[in-house]
Order: structure tokens, then C-alpha cells, then sequence
């Protein structure tokens, strides 16, 4: 069965600092579902930094009750090879799920980067389609990646709140580091 895989990043303002790739991966669509807890959360098609923080407590603890997907993630510090780290922790991703056929979504990630992005996923790159997603044009698969890079990099930072959900998310088996 094909694999869909959502991938988001954050960090780069930090020049490598502080690096966190979160990945989404589903066998199938949740967009009404997905629409229907960003609508709910009043968090709405905003990314992480540009909502307001009780939507987002709200956002993720729905998200935490929704079923079909699997989320994982990394975070890397005093790196800067960013297109690098992102492509292995997206292969890894699809290592653990097993996966012949997937199609990777990547937000912002230009057509000129797709060979390099599936180049540096290699073994994991047969069968996999690459495609960039532009800012503009943001889906409610990839807001999640993005939320979940948010709440990893509060959790980092000493958020209480973060640090605990980040917790119960992987006790849950809903988000897992690779």
C-alpha cells in the first residue's frame, strides 16, 4: 500500500544551532478530518509561530485523539547541512514503516531541489516520489508536520506544557524519534 509522507522543518534561523525535522506519514487522506480540528482548535490554517498559543494546546491535543497517521522526528544541533538532515530523517521515516511506494511532500522545497532531496534519501529513494509543497499553498497535512516541529522545539526550550505532551504523544506510539 502506497505511503504518503508530510515533511516540515524549523530551525534554520538558528544557523544551525537548533535543528528539528518532523515528518507526518498516513496511508490515505485526512484532510476533512485535519480541517475539521484546525477549524475546532480555532487554530485555522495558521502555521505554529503565527498562532495563538492556546490553539495550539488545543490543535494538538486533538490531533493527539485523531487516528491514520504516525508522526517522527529529529533534532540536530550545531549542523547546517538543513536539505541533508531533513532527506535522512524523511528516509527514516519510511524505513519504519516499510514502505515500497510513497510519495514524499516536502514544504518549500523548490522543483530544481528534487533530485538532490531524493538523491540524499538513497537506499530508502526507490519508489519514492518527490514533491514540493510552496508556503502559499499549504495543506493541512503539512500544518501538522509544522506543528509538531513547533511543539519538539518548545519542549527543547523548557515549555512545561510541550515537554509533557511531547511525552504522552510518544507513550501514545503517535510520535516516535528516529
Amino acid at each position: 500500500m502506497k505511503l504518503y509522507e508530510y515533511v516540515d522543518e524549523s530551525g534554520q534561523q538558528t544557523a544551525g544551532k537548533y535543528f528539528v525535522v518532523s515528518v507526518m506519514v498516513t496511508r490515505g487522506s485526512l484532510t476533512r478530518k485535519l480541517l475539521g480540528i484546525e477549524k475546532l482548535s480555532k487554530k485555522r490554517n495558521f502555521k505554529w509561530q503565527g498562532s495563538n498559543y492556546q490553539y495550539r494546546r488545543n490543535y494538538i491535543e486533538r490531533l493527539a485523539r485523531l487516528e491514520g497517521f504516525a508522526a517522527y522526528y529529529s533534532e540536530f544541533s550545531k549542523r547546517k547541512d538543513f536539505m541533508v538532515m531533513t532527506a535522512l530523517t524523511a528516509a527514516s521515516a519510511i524505513r519504519e514503516e516499510g514502505s515500497k511506494k510513497t510519495e514524499v511532500y516536502v514544504d518549500g522545497l523548490r522543483r530544481s531541489e528534487y533530485h538532490k532531496f531524493k538523491k540524499l534519501m538513497k537506499p530508502t529513494a526507490t519508489g519514492v516520489y518527490i514533491h514540493g509543497v510552496r508556503k502559499d499553498e499549504n495543506n493541512p497535512h503539512i500544518r501538522v508536520p509544522d506543528a509538531l516541529c513547533g511543539l519538539i522545539s518548545d519542549a527543547a526550550e523548557g515549555n512545561d506544557w510541550s515537554i509533557n505532551m511531547v511525552a504522552r504523544l510518544k507513550r501514545k506510539g503517535l510520535l516516535k524519534e528516529v
